[in-house]
């Protein structure tokens, strides 16, 4: 499903387009001018399958695709990373902490048991350890192509939480993970390592962005003024609320 003239919608889950396995986040597809990049990669299995099939029906080679962007280490965004790694043979970046659990498959790490038990994922799904190959500190930059994606350090929804932006045509790009959704919304979940007021000072950080095309990884992305939505979330700091919830 092309966005824009960059960014395709290739696999999303159930609490979105349902275009993949029902509990995938959104995948997105970065055509960079000869290589591609995928950010996050869903829970895998058929779900990777789908992802592929998602690419080739947009036009674009899974051969092409070199990097895979993951913004933070559960497995609804990164489960998928050992499968599409496999088949496409690409390169991993994220953020230290996540490149932890993807390299060890720790279950706990990403709080996977408390996850099956509330049904968010099948119950004998298991997380595949993935290699990292790419670690990125807050603001380091990764060119691909004809493209400059640049990491944000945003904690929170989950301890080594990411962002990544790219800037192409006069347009920031924007893909915020599970920071802040549609209307402003945010996902707090009662796990270890959710912190809310670290999530609130990414809110107020990602306000300033000046996001053009928004791109969260649940929900409806928005293909203009993308910074109503990150603005909207930091508004109701400043009546000392937190933003309105959104169901996971």
């Amino acid at each position: 499903m092309r966005l824009t003239d960059r960014v395709y919608l290739v696999g999303s889950g159930a609490n979105g387009f349902f275009i993949s396995h029902r509990s995938d986040c959104s995948v997105y597809a970065v055509d960079c001018g000869g290589a591609v990049v995928l950010v996050d990669a869903g829970v895998g299995g058929e779900g990777a399958d789908m992802v592929l099939q998602n690419l080739r029906s947009d036009g674009l080679d899974p051969a092409r695709v070199s990097h895979l962007l993951i913004t933070h280490k559960h497995a609804d965004h990164c489960g998928g990373a050992a499968d599409l790694y496999e088949r496409l043979g690409l390169t991993v970046a994220t953020t230290e902490h996540t490149g932890v659990a993807l390299r060890t498959g720790d279950e706990e790490m990403i709080s996977l048991l408390a996850a099956k038990r509330v049904g968010l994922y099948d119950r004998d799904y298991v997380f595949r350890a993935c290699p990292v190959e790419v670690v990125l500190a807050d603001d380091e930059t990764l060119a691909v192509g004809e493209i400059t994606f640049t990491m944000l350090d945003t904690p929170g929804h989950c301890a080594g939480h990411s962002a990544f932006t790219f800037r192409d045509d006069g347009k920031l790009h924007f893909f915020g993970g599970d920071n802040v959704f549609n209307g402003g919304k945010i996902l707090l979940q009662d796990i270890p390592d959710c912190d809310l007021q670290a999530h609130l000072r990414t809110v107020r950080r990602l306000a300033g962005l000046g996001v053009d095309v928004f791109l969260p990884g649940h929900s409806m992305p928005c293909l203009r003024e993308g910074y109503r939505h990150l603005q909207a979330a930091a508004a109701r700091l400043d009546e000392l609320l937190v933003p309105m919830g959104m169901k996971g």
